[in-house]
C-alpha cells in the first residue's frame, strides 16, 4: 500500500484545530517515535502522554495512522453499505419523533424487521434490521429545516445496495409527506 495515498476520514482543518498537527504532520512524528511497531493503545497512550492529545483524538489519530500505515485494514466490517439523506420543511423534533415512534414510523419506514438498539434524543436512532445494521440521524438546517440520514450497512449482496437505496429515497418522500400534513 502506498502509505502517501492514504486519506484519512477527516480533513487536515479538523485535526489540526484539534490536535495542532495536520494528518501528515502527526504520521511523521508517530513514524520517528517508532509506532510502526506497537499496538493500537499503545499508539494511543504515546499521543496522551508525550503529546497531551485528547482521548477521543488520540484514539482517532492512533486509528489512522495505523490504517495509513498498512497496520489496519481500511474497510472493517462485513459486508456492504448504502446512504440515503434528505433535507426537509420540517421541524427537528416532529422529524426524530416520526423516527422513534413505532406507530408513526411504520406509516413511512419500508417494511421490514427492525429493533431499536439505541436513541440519542434528537439526534439519532441505532438499530438491527433483519440482518442489516440501521442507522439514522437527524440534524437541524437553517431556515426551519431538518436533515434526515439512513445509513443501512452489512448488507449481504452487492445487488441489495441499489434496491436499498431506492425503498429508502421512497421512504423520505413518504417522511416529508407526513411531516407536512
Amino acid at each position: 500500500m502506498d502509505q502517501r495515498a492514504y486519506r484519512p476520514a477527516l480533513p487536515d482543518l479538523a485535526v489540526i484545530a484539534k490536535t495542532g498537527r495536520s494528518w501528515e504532520e502527526w504520521f511523521d512524528v508517530l513514524d520517528q517515535a517508532g509506532a510502526s511497531k506497537l499496538e493500537h493503545k499503545a499508539i494511543a497512550r504515546l499521543l496522551g502522554e508525550k503529546y497531551r492529545v485528547g482521548p477521543w483524538w488520540r484514539r482517532m489519530v492512533a486509528l489512522e495512522y495505523e490504517k495509513a500505515r498498512g497496520m489496519r485494514a481500511t474497510r472493517v466490517g462485513p459486508g456492504y453499505s448504502v446512504r440515503v439523506s434528505r433535507t426537509m420543511e420540517a421541524d427537528l423534533a416532529r422529524m426524530y419523533d416520526a423516527v422513534v415512534d413505532s406507530r408513526r414510523r411504520r406509516r413511512w419506514i419500508p417494511s421490514g424487521v427492525l429493533r431499536v438498539t439505541s436513541l440519542a434524543e434528537n439526534k439519532s436512532i441505532h438499530a438491527a434490521w433483519g440482518a442489516a445494521r440501521l442507522d439514522i440521524h437527524v440534524r437541524p438546517k437553517p431556515g426551519g429545516k431538518a436533515q434526515i440520514a439512513v445509513d443501512l450497512s452489512r448488507l449481504e449482496h452487492e445487488e441489495d445496495v441499489e434496491r436499498q437505496r431506492s425503498l429508502w429515497k421512497k421512504a423520505l418522500v413518504k417522511l416529508e409527506a407526513m411531516l407536512i400534513d
